[in-house]
């Protein structure tokens, strides 16, 4: 198997921070060999087709999650890390890490930030780890 086939999902949001994703991966085994693709899925409205690609690259959101991708990705190229960038349209998110997950992934790291949630509902990173099949190494961000 080729090195850098082996691939760790990093799923990044507006406040992931590039010091919290290199905690949780500089304790990986040869993290070098490892590609890391930092995903990101953007929220939708249903009225809006999870197609359009042009409606998706226009928000001002997804310029902000471009540019937090980028941001994190220059600092695990730091440390040698190799990244590659995935940005998809969703009607829910964590469906799309846990969709993304199927596609040969060894392992997620999450970066959970601390939000207060209502008692019913369930955080993002909670569905992902109940609904995937892989590994999640999760980090409570400060």
């Amino acid at each position: 198997m080729n090195e850098i086939e082996r691939k760790v999902l990093v799923p990044i949001g507006l406040e992931t921070k590039a010091e919290d994703v290199l905690k949780l991966i500089l304790f990986l085994k040869n993290a070098e060999k490892y590609l890391y693709v930092l995903f990101t899925a953007v929220k939708l409205p249903p009225t809006t087709s999870l197609e359009s690609e042009e409606q998706l690259i226009k928000l001002d959101v997804t310029k902000k999650l471009k540019r937090r991708i980028n941001e994190v990705g220059k600092e695990m190229g730091k440390y040698g890390l190799k990244t590659e960038a995935r940005i998809v349209a969703c009607r829910e998110v964590y469906e799309a890490i846990v969709e993304e997950s199927n596609q040969g992934y060894e392992l997620i790291i999450l970066v959970k930030r601390k939000r207060v949630k209502p008692f019913f509902e369930k955080s993002i990173s909670r569905k992902v780890i109940e609904k995937t099949n892989i590994p999640v190494l999760l980090l409570r961000s400060e």
